[in-house]
């Protein structure tokens, strides 16, 4: 039995997708936001992509857990890196950041 679609999961590296969260809270106020800051393993920058991917996973894991109908990647690098991948193995909405040109 699969339980309802719940929440937003909201994923970044460290601490800085903090101001995603608070501004994703502030354009939906009563949604449920579940965040999960990976501060062990930050910076993601110097690592290799299969390292990022293998860290990106355990969070997705974790998002599949709770169901989360949407996923806030809110890491430049784990844009970069994952979106593609995800997107291609996942139905449901996956929003990435990208740095500004």
């Amino acid at each position: 039995m699969r339980l309802l679609s719940n929440g937003i999961a909201v994923f970044d590296s460290g601490i800085g997708g903090l101001t995603v969260l608070e501004r994703c809270k502030k354009l939906l106020p009563n949604e449920t936001f579940y965040y999960y800051g990976d501060n062990a393993n930050a910076p993601y920058g110097n690592r290799s992509p299969a390292e990022i991917n293998r860290l990106v996973d355990e969070a997705v894991f974790l998002f599949q857990q709770l169901n989360a109908r949407a996923w806030v990647l809110a890491c430049n690098t784990v844009t970069a890196v994952c979106i593609e991948r995800l997107r291609s193995q996942f139905s449901l909405p996956i929003i990435g950041v990208e740095p500004a040109l």
